[in-house]
C-alpha cells in the first residue's frame, strides 16, 4: 500500500542496473508503485509524464549531472516532490543539500536503510 501524499509512483533513478532493481523490488515489496530510469534524460521524461511523489535520485549519472536533473524534475512536476539522494561520494551530505534532497543514503546500502529513508520523506503516513 503507498503511504506516501499524492497518487504518482516512486521514481528511481540510476545508471546502475543491478543497484535500480534493487531498490525497485524494494519499494514494490512495500507496496509502491515503481517507475525506473537509467539516466537524467529518461528521469526527467517520465517524471513529466507519470508525476511521483518521491524521487530516489543518484548523485552520479550518464547523460545528465543530479542536480540539473533534480532541477529538471520540479520544474515538470513541482518544487515540493522530495528527493532521496544515493551516492558513493564522501560529500554526500554537501550533494544532499545543493539538491534539497530530504536525506540521502551512502553506497552501499541495504534495503532496511533505503525504506527507513523512504518513510523520512515529507508526505509519508
Amino acid at each position: 500500500m503507498q503511504r506516501l501524499r499524492g497518487t504518482g509512483p516512486v521514481l528511481v533513478v540510476d545508471d546502475d542496473a543491478v543497484v535500480r532493481r534493487m531498490i525497485c523490488q524494494a519499494l514494490e515489496d512495500d507496496g509502491f508503485r515503481v517507475l525506473a530510469a537509467p539516466d537524467g534524460e529518461l528521469a526527467i521524461e517520465q517524471a513529466a509524464r507519470y508525476r511521483p511523489t518521491l524521487i530516489v535520485l543518484d548523485a552520479t549519472l550518464p547523460t545528465f549531472r543530479a542536480q540539473l536533473v533534480a532541477s529538471r524534475i520540479r520544474a515538470a512536476v513541482g518544487h515540493d516532490v522530495p528527493i532521496l539522494l544515493t551516492t558513493a561520494a564522501n560529500n554526500a551530505a554537501d550533494s544532499a543539500r545543493a539538491l534539497r534532497a530530504y536525506a540521502y543514503l551512502r553506497k552501499p546500502f541495504d534495503v532496511d536503510e533505503l525504506m527507513t529513508c523512504v518513510r523520512l520523506a515529507p508526505g509519508y503516513k
